[in-house]
């Protein structure tokens, strides 16, 4: 809940128990040529610096990639020939950049946010991902939002840092809290999203 230093713990690498964890588009161009591949890490890998080189260097790349299950949550371009880090990540983060480029100091980092399509555009490669169109997008977020929609908009984190008197709070916790309004108010506002997209 509250910032912690925190050191980082995980590696890139290859899940074979969970398969569907290697949810991470890697990218790398090398001596001028792009290879792909995808394995289990996270922003939290990034953190650990460029001692994660030889670890990616060393999966099996490919020069194309059909992805197959649902689109990759996390995805990283290396270029090892100009030593620029491109990033981005489907989950909420904060501070991202700053994380990432304090362990990659000799190298320029760029944090895409959630925009894959830029890694897309750097790698050049054959990558195709199962990219869903806007109106099955639209209708699973309301469908989602709409078995969610029970809980309050609280944040309880808020309420303990005052008792313990904190001075600084992990701005993440006002992510993950509800939303406001009651039960009847959110599902009446679905349906009329729902209507005004012809879902």
């Amino acid at each position: 809940m509250f910032l912690v230093a925190k050191t980082p713990e995980a590696w890139f690498e290859w899940n074979d128990a969970f398969p569907d964890d290697n949810n991470a588009l890697i990218t790398v161009r090398r001596n001028g040529i792009t290879l792909v591949s995808r394995m289990c890490g996270d922003e939290e890998a990034l953190q650990m610096g460029s001692s994660q080189l030889h670890r990616i260097f060393e999966f099996e790349m490919t020069p194309a990639l059909t992805w197959t299950g649902e689109m990759p949550t996390f995805g990283v371009h290396v270029d090892a020939d100009e030593k620029k880090l491109e990033f981005w990540s489907a989950r909420p983060t904060t501070a991202a950049e700053e994380r990432v480029a304090s362990a990659w100091p000799d190298w320029e980092v760029v944090w895409l946010r959630d925009a894959f399509e830029r890694q897309l555009e750097a790698a050049m490669i054959d990558i195709q991902l199962p990219v869903r169109d806007t109106a099955s997008l639209r209708r699973a977020i309301i469908e989602q939002v709409r078995h969610r929609c029970h809980r309050e908009g609280q944040n309880p984190a808020r309420e303990l840092a005052s008792r313990l008197n904190a001075t600084e709070l992990n701005p993440m916790t006002d992510e993950a809290r509800g939303s406001v309004g009651t039960e009847e108010e959110k599902l009446r506002t679905l349906d009329k999203l729902a209507g005004e997209f012809a879902l």
